[in-house]
């Protein structure tokens, strides 16, 4: 499986650009979506997951993080995060930290309310070099 480098997905962010202007003739096709969305998982989800269950101690689902990172990627093409994700120099790492405030959003927002006390404790335990038996 191939999975995208940096310029890759800087490519295709462009190309996401491209698309959702009005007069525009490019596309973005199920092939280049899912090649996305193969490579989301590949990088972003793993580092979404574990900040995710040490922040609001949910388990998530990879392919699941993916999507939302497709729909940040989608969405940023006009604001600064499209800025910073051309020109940083780890863009899947930045794609990951907006999809892990996302969903950590949402999250709280939704199942999350009144948790805090169970959050913070999770967030204790991950801090620790290890936790005892």
């Amino acid at each position: 499986m191939h999975t995208w480098t940096d310029d890759e997905l800087r490519a295709f962010l462009r190309r996401l650009k491209d698309a959702s202007s009005f007069l525009s003739r490019t596309e973005i096709d199920d092939t280049e979506r899912e090649a996305f969305v193969r490579s989301a998982v590949a990088f972003v989800a793993p580092r979404a997951r574990r900040r995710l269950l040490e922040t609001v101690g949910a388990e998530t689902s990879p392919r699941g993080i993916a999507e939302v990172a497709y729909e940040i990627a989608e969405h940023a093409s006009f604001g600064p995060e499209y800025t910073w994700l051309m020109a940083s120099t780890r863009p899947w790492e930045f794609l990951a930290d907006l999809t892990v405030r996302r969903i950590r959003r949402a999250y709280r927002a939704t199942v999350g309310k009144g948790d805090k006390k169970a959050t913070k404790g999770v967030e204790e335990a991950s801090t620790r070099l290890e936790i005892e038996g």
